[in-house]
This record gives structure tokens, sequence and C-alpha cells, in this order.
């Protein structure tokens, strides 16, 4: 309404200034309300962004942080594992075994602890060891089936002489009963 309409309706002209002066009272006070909401909602606006760019900022350093920690935990497997087979390598050089034969293998020893690693290693050491073992002693009966024994005779394995053992049995009797003790050749002399 305005001042027109009110004056028609029948007010006094001080009524009307009272209403006027009043309704302009309650607009100024709405626009103030008005102004400071707005306010308000602009600076909860502007801290609602630096908030969202605090946490996209920290989201992208936690993630940073994240990957290196993963980058650097798969550092330490990797350089834990050469650790291993660096020990492992050593294990097995000290058993005489070349580097050419267990190149092939020595990864399927290596394992992120070390234990286990020296374990595995070390077990393969000893079965190697117990078949070059076996394997020795193997050799050594096979290799003395045929030898003659000490002073000649015949290991208990050997049935017959050949046709050269004989012959040469034949000549070393023949010589040694020809040897004359020391004590008729001293006899001579004395």
């Amino acid at each position: 309404m305005n001042r027109e309409e009110l004056l028609a309706l029948g007010l006094t002209e001080e009524q009307v200034n009272k209403i006027m002066a009043d309704y302009g009272k309650a607009i100024q006070a709405e626009q103030l309300k008005t102004k400071a909401e707005k306010e308000k909602a602009k600076k909860a606006e502007e801290l609602q962004k630096m908030l969202d760019e605090i946490e996209a900022g920290n989201l992208s350093e936690i993630e940073a942080a994240n990957k290196r920690s993963t980058d650097a935990e798969s550092r330490i497997a990797e350089l834990t594992k050469q650790l291993n087979k660096s020990e492992v390598t050593s294990i097995l050089n000290k058993a005489g075994i070349a580097e050419d034969d267990y190149n092939l293998f020595v990864d399927a020893f290596v394992t992120e602890n070390i234990d286990t690693s020296k374990s595995m290693a070390n077990a393969f050491i000893e079965s190697i060891s117990k078949r070059d073992k076996a394997l020795e002693a193997k050799f050594k009966e096979t290799a003395l089936d045929n030898t003659p024994g000490i002073g000649g005779e015949a290991n208990t394995k050997v049935t017959e002489l050949t046709q050269a053992e004989l012959i040469a049995t034949k000549a070393a009797e023949s010589v040694v009963g020809n040897v004359k003790t020391s004590s008729e050749i001293m006899g001579k002399y004395l």
C-alpha cells in the first residue's frame, strides 16, 4: 500500500505518516536482516570453499604419503631379498658350490625371511653332502672289487688269476727261492 491508498481509506495525515514510518522501519530492519544473512551466507560459502581446499590438499598429501609409504615398503622388501640372496649365495659358495652351478635356482631359496632363506640353502647343501658321501662310499666299494689285496694276495672276490698273473707269480717264487739269507752270506766271510 502507498500513502494515497491509506488516505483514501479515511486515515488522517498523521496516522498515514505513522504507518509509513513504522512500515519503513520494518522494511529497513528486514533489509538489514537480509543483508546480514547474505553476509553470513557469503562467509559460510567462503569458509566451505576454504575447508574444501584444505581437505583436498590434505587428501592429496595423505595420498602422497600413502604412496611414499607403499614405495618405501616395496623398496625394503626388494633390499631384504637382495640381502637374503647375498646370504644364500655366501652359504652356497662356502659349501664349494660354484656360481654357475647354483645361478639358475638360487632365487628359489630367497624369501623375505632371512632364517627361512638360510634354512632352505643349508637343507640343500646337506642333501647334496649326503648324496656325495653315498656316491663316494659306492665308488670306494666298487673300486676295490677287482684290486689285489695287500702283499699281492688276491681279493676274496676275485676267483681266477689271469695267465699273466700266473706267470708273474711263478717267476716271483723262483726268484725268492734262489735268494740267500743274510746269515748265509755273512757266514762265508766270518
